[in-house]
């Protein structure tokens, strides 16, 4: 009942990554010492290049584990996707200046590396684009699939289950809906088979071998399925609610915190936090300036004129 076929796909995102930035790093050095297109005063030690190959692949890969870059990407959007990669990337080239710097190894001019940062973008975001769009055709052929089951059959049910199927790429499929509504038994929905005993789960879930659970229902007839989800959790299955936000759902980005023992559902929450902070300040006051620019050729005009 556990991810399958996930080992395997991280360990090789990992590689890829691993061979990619070892890759760059000496094609760098070729290019920027051999190549004829820019003029120096002396190569640095090849041999010595190529043994600082291991640091610089291991900070880079230190910096996108921190990222959570080889987390399961199934259902994250693609632009957030992106935002991590740029920020490992240049998370990891700082700390490889840094290494450069104060270990004291041969001093590697700013052209070197200026190119191994654009490199380095050019290349991870590439080869990541290339391993989804690889992984989306394997799944869209019915490869690499995580199974899942629904517990419920209202409108939300319903809706979840169009949403996921509408995003084949994901790799989800459904293996079958439940509920506590006897009268469904042995129907479809979808052309997914429905059963009318919440008792089924714990069988259905073995038979079927589901790596995940969504709970779609609320209210009292949640809180009496509750045991059985913690019996799926305890045998390794993901457990996922969908919350009954109303109009709520529209919103962007919901979130989790715990307060103590109480969990709250963050809808929205304000931009303006950690980084985002100091960005806007030095936008504003760039902006300012640009301004200030702007209208001090007519306000000068306009002075000279009225003296």
């Amino acid at each position: 009942m556990l991810k399958r076929h996930f080992a395997v796909v991280h360990f090789l995102r990992i590689l890829l990554d691993v061979l990619t930035v070892g890759i760059l790093w000496n094609a760098v050095y070729y290019f920027r010492f051999y190549s004829g297109l820019f003029e120096h005063s002396g190569v640095p030690s090849c041999l010595r290049h190529l043994l600082l190959t291991v640091p610089v692949v291991i900070i880079v890969m230190l910096c996108r584990h921190w990222a959570g870059i080889y987390q399961s990407l199934r259902t994250e959007p693609t632009f957030r996707q992106i935002r991590k990669q740029v920020e490992s990337i240049l998370l990891g080239y700082m700390f490889i200046v840094l290494f450069l710097y104060y270990s004291k190894e041969t001093p590697y001019t700013r052209i070197l590396l200026i190119l191994f940062l654009f490199a380095l973008l050019a290349g991870l975001l590439t080869s990541h684009s290339l391993m989804i769009l690889a992984l989306h055709q394997v799944r869209s052929r019915g490869y690499n699939q995580r199974h899942y089951g629904i517990i419920g059959t209202g409108k939300n049910a319903i809706k979840l289950l169009r949403d996921i199927e509408a995003s084949s790429h994901s790799g989800l499929k459904c293996s079958f809906l439940i509920d506590n509504k006897p009268q469904l038994e042995g129907k479809t929905i979808a052309g997914i088979a429905v059963y009318g005993a919440i008792e089924k789960l714990g069988d259905l879930a073995k038979e079927t071998g589901i790596d995940e659970i969504y709970l779609a229902v609320h209210g009292p007839e949640a809180a009496s399925i509750y045991p059985y989800l913690s019996d799926l959790q305890n045998k390794g299955v993901t457990v996922r609610i969908l919350p009954n936000w109303g109009p709520l759902a529209q919103m962007n980005r919901p979130s989790t915190i715990m307060i103590g023992s109480s969990m709250l559902f963050t809808a929205s929450e304000s931009p303006l936090t950690g980084m985002n902070i100091i960005l806007k300040e030095i936008f504003d006051r760039f902006m300012s300036c640009v301004l200030l620019g702007l209208l001090s050729a007519p306000i000068l005009i306009i002075a000279a004129l009225v003296k």
